[in-house]
């Protein structure tokens, strides 16, 4: 129902095998998904006399559910109902009687009380519909499946405050992949093996919620109709094969079914993001809107809804009055000047990079040598890995740290990976942090806000903890101000004079562009396309100058060519290239992807040093591939950094040419 809800021409898609579903590719979903498992798994532990309906098709599990009913008092797992073409699956039913209760448990965290309605204004919150529809949804076909009983609805929810009392909860959940089978709990144990926090679980008894809500609430993206002729009519078109037209709009810039030209994950796929803007454009042909680049792309554009109402479905239909770029007094790349420069380079087919010098040069001025370039990687488990934390705590467990002198001599300083013990990791890892830029008063760079938003809660985790497990208490109390700005409830402890971190990201927004990017900054798109401009990276970085005993040193890899070419010569993306998690094929099981190259990837991969099944060298395999990865994260920077050095000292400045862009349609 979610996914109708979200548009319901992606049921038809998500139904056929025809067409590219990236959720079954994108790491980011499989963690989503593994959250989701764990904390199901976790809710029916709190029922140890429940029954789990497994069988081989829909037929069996509406048969075994039937037979499991009969009885007078019971709990079910995975359950399977049918009325006419409906069928609910819900996550448990627990029978007393004549009263039959639905439970849906759900991954998120909540605080005790929050409301689903808004009182104020007599509706329901935006933000619940699309789950108050899912089980509004279980409601119609359970009640009219069982007439004879009672139907109430209850939602499971974490508890945002709640702690654990014991280390390593989540891992006595060890999720395992067999070769073309869904995800498996491996070796679940029983409910008196680990003890559950206490208040664990919120649970919301919705029933009258959802009464109302199957009786006041319409669709008004869909003809205003109510829920239950809603699905009706999903049922109908379904049933039949019929593909359900959708509006395009904003939305489909994030569909799952769109193809990327240049991947080849899904190259014997249909694209169904493709057949609605074929659609929706009168039938151009796919080559135009796969390649062509979709209105919907600019970056960063709040008014593509609008655009879309005007006709305007391609980047190259927008002019001076669509972005109004002219307000050029001031240095640096204003977001509509970064809109303006995308739209210039689609229209006229051209990859050249800007660079803003001036812009660059005012930013830079007070950066000292030597300078430091750091990345961390954080663990927020919905299930609490460690005693005294709670769902989703960001918990820092690993940094990489790359360092540049003021005579040119770059080396990868210095690593850090919790292994896995009794106690937070967060007190060993800022130790370790503080050890390794506490020698001097250089410059430190990030990419993005995560790592001061991560000192800052590091602040708050130290300053609650007790001084008998933390000796150096008071120093990194005193330590992190100096470089991080703190938030929230410690705010107070930050002092005017702070040692500079450097947010590369916002450089790079403010002084940088390049189409090959698509308009986006992150690290990931940033690193190739910029590697695609400089001949001079290209030049220095295709012999294998980096790595173990080389002028470039690394702590992870071997002497290496951090630039490769594909068939059409383009310079193949770093983080493509990382090496596989497992050489061995029967390890490959343990995760739901082949390599890390993203920070969720690495957080999944980093909850499996904990499973005891697995064996010691295979933890060793993923250490490996985490230090590697994250090593890569700090080095991306340093390239970055060094590409704009290079455009500085060139005295490259795209800054005149800017202004008479501006003037440009």
């Amino acid at each position: 129902m979610k996914l109708a809800l979200e548009c319901p021409t992606k049921i038809y898609y998500s139904s056929s095998d025809r067409y590219v579903n990236r959720k079954f590719h994108d790491p980011f979903y499989k963690i989503i998904a593994e959250s989701a498992f764990q904390v199901e798994a976790l809710a029916r532990a709190l029922f140890p006399q429940g029954l789990c309906v497994k069988a081989g098709s829909t037929d069996e599990a509406v048969e075994k559910t039937r037979g499991y009913l009969t009885r007078p008092e019971v709990v079910i797992f995975q359950p399977a109902l049918v009325f006419d073409n409906f069928l609910a699956q819900p996550d448990i039913l627990i029978k007393k009687g004549n009263v039959l209760k639905i439970i849906e448990v759900k991954a998120k965290s909540m605080k005790p009380n929050q409301p689903f309605y808004n009182q104020r204004r007599a509706r329901f919150f935006s933000s619940w519909s699309k789950l108050l529809l899912e089980l509004a949804f279980q409601r119609f076909v359970v009640s009219r499946a069982l007439v004879e009983l009672k139907i109430e609805n209850e939602l499971m929810f974490l508890n945002k405050q709640a702690l654990a009392e014991e280390n390593g909860i989540v891992n006595q959940f060890q999720i395992y992949y067999p070769p073309h089978e869904e995800a498996i709990l491996k070796n679940l144990p029983s409910a008196d093996v680990f003890k559950l926090p206490s208040g664990m679980f919120l649970n919301f008894n919705i029933t009258n919620v959802l009464n109302d809500f199957l009786k006041k609430y319409k669709l008004r993206q869909f003809d205003n109709r109510d829920v239950s002729s809603w699905f009706y009519y999903l049922n109908d078109a379904f049933t039949r094969g019929k593909k359900i037209s959708s509006e395009i709009g904003t939305k489909c810039k994030s569909c799952e079914f769109r193809i990327d030209v240049n991947d080849s994950v899904a190259a014997d796929k249909c694209s169904g993001f493709t057949e609605c803007w074929q659609n929706y454009l009168d039938n151009p042909s796919e080559k135009l809107v796969e390649e062509e680049d979709l209105v919907i792309d600019l970056w960063n554009s709040q008014n593509c809804q609008h655009y879309l109402s005007q006709k305007k479905n391609f980047i190259v239909d927008l002019n001076q009055h669509d972005i109004d770029p002219v307000n050029f007094a001031y240095p640096g790349i204003a977001m509509a000047h970064r809109q303006w420069l995308q739209i210039y380079s689609s229209c006229e087919k051209q990859n050249l990079e800007y660079f803003d010098r001036s812009a660059y040069l005012e930013k830079s001025k007070s950066w000292k040598y030597p300078f430091h370039f750091i990345d961390f990687e954080t663990l927020q488990t919905p299930v609490p890995l460690f005693k005294n934390t709670g769902p989703y705590d960001s918990l820092a467990f690993q940094f990489s740290h790359h360092q540049v002198e003021k005579d040119g001599k770059k080396c990868h300083k210095g690593q850090f990976i919790y292994e896995p013990g009794q106690r937070l990791p967060v007190f060993d890892f800022v130790r370790a942090l503080k050890s390794e830029l506490d020698k001097d008063d250089g410059t430190i760079f990030c990419y993005g806000e995560h790592e001061n938003h991560l000192l800052s809660i590091i602040f708050q985790q130290v300053y609650e903890a007790d001084e008998n497990m933390l000796k150096d208490k008071k120093e990194i109390l005193e330590w992190i101000p100096k470089i991080a700005r703190i938030k929230g409830p410690y705010s107070n402890y930050n002092i005017d004079k702070r040692r500079e971190l450097v947010d590369l990201h916002r450089v790079a927004r403010y002084c940088y562009f390049t189409p090959l990017s698509k308009g986006s900054l992150s690290i990931k798109k940033l690193l190739p396309a910029l590697l695609n401009h400089s001949d001079y990276l290209k030049t220095k970085y295709a012999a294998p100058v980096y790595g173990k005993n080389t002028s470039f040193p690394s702590l992870n890899f071997g002497p290496v060519s951090l630039i490769r070419f594909d068939e059409k010569q383009r310079v193949i993306n770093p983080y493509e290239l990382l090496p596989a998690v497992f050489d061995d094929t029967s390890l490959r099981p343990w995760l739901p992807f082949e390599r890390l190259n993203d920070g969720g990837s690495a957080m999944c991969a980093y909850l499996r040093l904990y499973y005891r099944d697995i064996s010691a060298s295979a933890k060793e395999n993923i250490k490996s591939a985490l230090l590697k990865y994250c090593e890569l994260d700090t080095l991306a920077m340093v390239l970055i950094w060094e590409h704009f050095e290079y455009l500085k000292d060139s005295e490259f400045d795209s800054r005149p040419q800017m202004h008479q862009l501006m003037k440009w349609r």
